[in-house]
């Protein structure tokens, strides 16, 4: 002898349907704030490689102009200011990439929460019970992906790996300023004008 589920109320559908577009809600706010992070991500990274290229050229330009013997020793202590410039920035980009991964990551975590809670939501006997009395309410999709957990993973994908990306880019600046600043300081160290400079 089977027992029917008992009939549910109108406030338990309406229960259903309110939850559900709370849930939309939460994760249209948290998409935004990935949206805004990797808005800002972009236009601080923008603004430190054009930096960071700009002083680059910058510091050769000078170079390239100082031909003469005792320009080497006034220059010196721009090239080391050069050379510490370009490491500050790379660890600002360092910085900066590795703080929105984090950002970005967090938001991605709260909306993947709040999916799962709607799928047990769905699975259980209650979810079944509103879709007996409110049919409608079985053709919702699921919270995120419009019920297609690869378009879920896909849509994310440029605003999670996108940090990443900028990470690598400036921990490469930085080895690269290193080894700039390596080369000067062996290069200045044993020309005759600047080697009691660095005694």
């Amino acid at each position: 002898m089977s027992v029917d589920p008992p009939a549910m109320k109108p406030d338990q559908v309406n229960y259903t349907r309110q939850l559900y577009a709370e849930l939309r809600d939460y994760v249209k706010h948290e998409d935004s704030l990935i949206n805004h992070r990797t808005t800002w991500l972009m236009t601080v990274q923008a603004f430190l490689i054009a930096t960071f290229g700009f002083s680059y050229q910058k510091r050769f330009e000078v170079l390239s102009h100082a031909r003469l013997e005792n320009a080497v020793a006034s220059l010196s202590d721009l090239i080391w200011q050069f050379d510490v410039f370009l490491i500050i920035l790379s660890v600002v980009g360092i910085g900066t990439s590795a703080t929105a991964r984090r950002s970005v990551t967090a938001a991605v975590e709260a909306i993947e929460s709040v999916d799962e809670c709607w799928n047990k939501l769905k699975a259980s006997g209650g979810w079944r019970r509103s879709c007996d009395e409110e049919p409608m309410l079985s053709y919702l999709p699921d919270i995120t992906g419009g019920g297609n957990k690869a378009a879920s993973r896909k849509g994310i994908g440029l605003s999670a790996d996108l940090p990443l990306f900028f990470l690598i880019l400036w921990i490469g600046f930085c080895a690269l300023s290193l080894a700039i600043l390596a080369t000067d300081w062996v290069e200045l160290a044993s020309h005759p004008v600047t080697s009691g400079f660095f005694i």
